[in-house]
């Protein structure tokens, strides 16, 4: 288990927050992750509980985070995950007890890096432009990464009610998108 400490801001200049950002961070890679998220839930609303497999680099990792509340202005999360080598394999395990998948997420990335934390620039697919300020931790470390995501806040010049900690998957979820 590891603790994610992270913030999320939707922008509409992708190109000004990449020049700022590029004043003080490290460019890392770009990368796209293509998500499905499933749930063993049958109701009309949106499932709490939910995980989800991540398409990267020819890689597939499963994911499930214990949440707090999105109204925080930073969020820590128990965050769980492990690799699949036989997706196929999996998914099948997946149909056999009844999940199904209910969100599909694709997520293009760019990744900068600053002290301990990695800054994304993101484009979502049917949502726009988010930039993501994340820390990964242990439990003893949070207030310094607290500390170091305030800290890029204030040189993004990105003020607290800015901050949309709202999920993707929710967003897409009310917008009617599925897939």
């Amino acid at each position: 288990m590891q603790i994610e400490v992270e913030t999320k801001v939707q922008i509409q200049n992708p190109t000004e927050i990449r020049k700022k950002i590029k004043t003080f961070a490290k460019f890392k890679k770009k990368i796209q992750k293509q998500d499905t998220y499933y749930t063993f839930k049958t109701t009309k609303n949106y499932p709490d509980e939910r995980f989800r497999i991540r398409r990267s680099d020819g890689n597939y990792i499963i994911n499930f985070k214990h949440r707090e509340s999105p109204l925080k202005k930073i969020q820590i999360k128990e965050e769980f995950e492990f690799q699949i080598k036989d997706i196929n394999a999996f998914k099948r395990f997946l149909k056999e007890f009844n999940f199904k998948p209910f969100i599909h997420k694709i997520k293009n990335s760019e990744v900068y890096k600053y002290k301990n934390t990695n800054i994304e620039l993101n484009y979502v697919k049917h949502l726009g432009y988010f930039i993501e300020i994340e820390n990964i931790t242990k439990n003893g470390r949070i207030t310094k990464a607290k500390q170091e995501i305030n800290e890029i806040l204030k040189k993004l010049k990105i003020k607290p009610q800015q901050i949309n900690n709202k999920g993707y998957t929710r967003m897409l979820y009310e917008k009617g998108i599925k897939t």
